[in-house]
């Protein structure tokens, strides 16, 4: 089909209609026991552009996804980039994890999907204030390599202190809109 053809650009209309820029991000920190407080997370431009990019044009899948914390207090835009949300939001490294957490997702069901069977675990190491979180590709901690899907800021801050573990959960999720 041309790029012109009416079928297809329908097509494509209604596809980027069924991204939303927003998901979910779930947090508990077991300080003690908490109950999940669910944030709503930004789905930025270069994720959205890899996203198209993979699906239409034929750019290499990228299989492996990490979540990264940020101390920052910072509210996520959407131009914010992988190369730049480490410095952008202050990422936070004070965590036992050699690196930024991977995120070990489920099949999609329902028009959606995430890791909440196996939720990235940060084990805190130090005192650090936690203002929220991202998906990435790249699992160095404050690198500036890969793509980012997602970022999210806390409703409210989380004061963590040593051996405060905090699971995360990453949803993403297409509807029609």
């Amino acid at each position: 089909m041309a790029s012109g053809d009416p079928e297809r650009v329908d097509w494509a209309r209604r596809l980027l209609g069924a991204l939303k820029r927003s998901g979910r991000l779930a947090r508990t920190a077991f300080q003690p026991v908490g109950a999940p407080v669910v944030d709503h997370n930004l789905t930025v431009n270069e994720g959205i552009n890899s996203l198209l990019d993979v699906g239409f044009h034929g750019s290499p899948q990228i299989t492996n996804w990490y979540v990264g914390v940020f101390k920052g207090n910072y509210t996520p835009v959407a131009t914010v980039t992988a190369a730049t949300i480490a410095t952008a939001a202050t990422e936070a490294t004070e965590y036992d994890e050699p690196a930024r957490v991977e995120w070990n997702e489920g099949a999609a069901a329902s028009q959606s999907i995430s890791n909440a069977a196996n939720r990235a675990t940060f084990t805190i190491n130090a005192t650090v204030t936690l203002y929220g979180a991202f998906l990435i590709s790249s699992n160095q901690k404050n690198g500036t390599g890969g793509v980012l899907w997602s970022a999210a800021r806390f409703a409210s801050a989380r004061p963590l202190v040593d051996d405060d573990e905090l699971l995360i959960t990453f949803q993403i999720a297409g509807q029609d809109v």
